[in-house]
C-alpha cells in the first residue's frame, strides 16, 4: 500500500509571476521604489496568496550597462540606490554592489532611483513575497520580470490618475480583513491607471464604513485620513465588522488615491 505524505510549512510560496513595471523619473528627480510601485506590471505580478513583493534583486542588465548599472561612473540615464549605495555590475567579472535589496530595506524606502538623463533602458530582477502576518518570506522566485525606467525632461508637468476605479472586497463575517494597495488600485474595476505609469502613492478614505470600522495601526480610521500604499502592504490597514455584517450585506466607503508623481488626489 502506497501512502502520501502531506508537509507543512509556514514559509510562503514564491511569486509565480513578476511581470515588467514601467517607472517615469524626471532628470534630478529621485523617486522610490516601493513595493506597491513594482506590482503594477505587465503582465501582473502573480502569487497564490495574493502576498506583497519581499526582497528584490537584479539579475542582468538591458540594452546597456552604462545606461542605468554601470560599473564605475555615474550612469548614463538613470542610477539604483540600495540605502545610499549605486546597484552596479562590472560586467567582466560579474561582481555586484548593491545587488540585492532586503524586505526590511525596500519597505523602509531605501530602493530609489535617480533620473540623470533623457532616455530609457531596463533592468532584470527577481522577487520574493512575504506574509505580514507571521512576518514570514518565500525564497526567490525562477520568474525574471523588469523594471523599464523612463527619464523625461525636468520641465514635464506630471498628471494626476487617469482612472481610479471601484472595488468589492469579500470579506469574513467576524474575521478582521487586511487591504493592500491593490485593494484600491490594481483589482479595481477599471484598474488603476496614470497617464506617466506612476504607481499609487497614498489612500484617503473619504467615508467610514457603516457597519464595523477601518483600521490603521489598530486605531479607526477617521474621514479624510491618508495612509500609504507601503503601511496598507505591511498589513496596518484593516476592515473589522466586529462580527456585526449580515450574509451578502454590501458595506460601502469612499476613496481617493495619489500617485507618486503628481500627489493629487483623484476618486
Amino acid at each position: 500500500m502506497a501512502s502520501g505524505t502531506l508537509l507543512a510549512s509556514d514559509i510562503p510560496f514564491p511569486p509565480s509571476q513578476s511581470g515588467e513595471s514601467y517607472l517615469t523619473v524626471k532628470v534630478g528627480q529621485t523617486l522610490i521604489l516601493t513595493p506597491a510601485l513594482l506590482e503594477i506590471a505587465n503582465p501582473p505580478y502573480l502569487q497564490v496568496d495574493q502576498l506583497p513583493i519581499g526582497s528584490v534583486k537584479i539579475v542582468g542588465y538591458g540594452m546597456h550597462p552604462n545606461n542605468i548599472i554601470r560599473g564605475v561612473g555615474t550612469p548614463i540615464v538613470a542610477q539604483i540606490e540600495n540605502n545610499g549605495v549605486v546597484v552596479r555590475v562590472d560586467t567582466l567579472s560579474g561582481i555586484w554592489i548593491a545587488q540585492e535589496v532586503t524586505k526590511d530595506d525596500l519597505y523602509a524606502n531605501k530602493l530609489q532611483i535617480r533620473g540623470n538623463a533623457i532616455g530609457f533602458d531596463f533592468v532584470n530582477v527577481i522577487y520574493t513575497c512575504f506574509n505580514s502576518v507571521n512576518n514570514k518570506e518565500s525564497l526567490f522566485a525562477s520568474d525574471v520580470g523588469k523594471i523599464w525606467i523612463k527619464v523625461i525632461s525636468a520641465t514635464t508637468i506630471n498628471q494626476p490618475p487617469s482612472v481610479v476605479g471601484d472595488n468589492t472586497i469579500l470579506f469574513q463575517i467576524g474575521v478582521p480583513k487586511t487591504l493592500r494597495s491593490s485593494d484600491f488600485s490594481t483589482n479595481t474595476t477599471p484598474p488603476y491607471q496614470d497617464p506617466e505609469g506612476d504607481a499609487m502613492k497614498d489612500v484617503e478614505i473619504e467615508t467610514l464604513p457603516s457597519v464595523g470600522a477601518l483600521l490603521y495601526n489598530g486605531m479607526p480610521v477617521v474621514a479624510g485620513q491618508k495612509i500609504s500604499a507601503i503601511d496598507c502592504d505591511m498589513g496596518k490597514l484593516v476592515f473589522d465588522d466586529f462580527g456585526t455584517a449580515v450574509n451578502g450585506q454590501a458595506i460601502n466607503f469612499d476613496f481617493r488615491v495619489s500617485d507618486t508623481g503628481s500627489g493629487i488626489f483623484v476618486g
